[in-house]
């Protein structure tokens, strides 16, 4: 699969300690504010010290101790940010 044109990549590290979802909700706010219309996670990996994952029929989050190791491969769905 030939990558578009249009394709931009930007690589976001954290550092230990650094929050996942907020670092990530921060990312997309500055891409959105510099015009970008739609973004997705292509891949990630790292460690958590711990996580809140909320099942589907639930409507608070459990929290899982760690550590925790974390390796996917696209894990957004492109979208508006």
């Amino acid at each position: 699969m030939t990558p578009s044109p249009s394709l931009q990549i930007e690589v976001l590290r954290l550092q230990p300690g650094d929050d996942l979802r907020g670092s990530l909700v921060a990312a997309f706010a500055a891409l959105a504010a510099g015009g970008v219309q739609a973004a997705c996670v292509l891949s990630c990996m790292g460690s958590l010290r711990a996580a809140v994952l909320r099942y589907a029929d639930q409507p608070q989050g459990t929290v899982v101790a760690g550590p925790l190791e974390l390796v996917a491969k696209r894990v957004g769905g492109a979208g508006p940010v």
